[in-house]
């Protein structure tokens, strides 16, 4: 089953099994926020996905405070030696390790997303576009052999946001100064 175009989620895919299987009380057509709700953890997939087969295995659940506990991103199922591709046109930010995994981070005009464990062959400046491939899934944090972790932080604050309207590729509002 796909969301109709008009939905956030348009092209997200779902087995019809697995929807009726946990909400067969529910009408079929329903509308969904941006945000991913919980129960499509694991049933959804993201359309296109950066690596694997876009499964999402963990959604993004914001801190209270900025220092204070979270999940900061999302996790999509992946293996090691994956292809990684950029969901979004911008520059690479950032290239190497940060404690035991490899990260990249491209920089966009309002966000940094980052990758990992995601080995990459490209260096810190170098352009991508939008479906290039930045690299591949490697070994380390809490995605070890099972997915790849992606985070996206405003650049200008540095505060987390979710990532899945990233990776939908979704109009984002962007909050102006006055």
């Amino acid at each position: 089953m796909y969301f109709p175009q008009a939905s956030p989620l348009h092209g997200v895919r779902i087995s019809e099994h697995d929807w009726h299987k946990r909400h067969n009380h529910l009408p079929m057509k329903v509308m969904i926020s941006a945000a991913l709700p919980s129960w499509l953890l694991g049933i959804a997939t993201i359309p296109n996905p950066q690596a694997g087969d876009g499964t999402i295995l963990r959604n993004f659940v914001p801190p209270i405070t900025q220092y204070g506990p979270g999940h900061r991103g999302v996790d999509l199922a992946a293996f090691p030696d994956d292809v990684v591709t950029s969901p979004v046109n911008g520059q690479v930010h950032f290239v190497g390790y940060v404690v035991n995994r490899a990260v990249i981070t491209i920089a966009t005009a309002t966000a940094l997303i980052s990758f990992e464990p995601v080995e990459s062959f490209l260096l810190s400046g170098d352009q991508v576009s939008r479906g290039q491939i930045i690299g591949w899934v490697s070994y380390g944090g809490h995605c070890d052999q099972h997915c790849i972790h992606v985070g996206v932080r405003n650049r200008e604050t540095r505060i987390y946001l979710d990532p899945i309207p990233y990776l939908l590729q979704l109009p984002r509002l962007i909050p102006v100064k006055p």
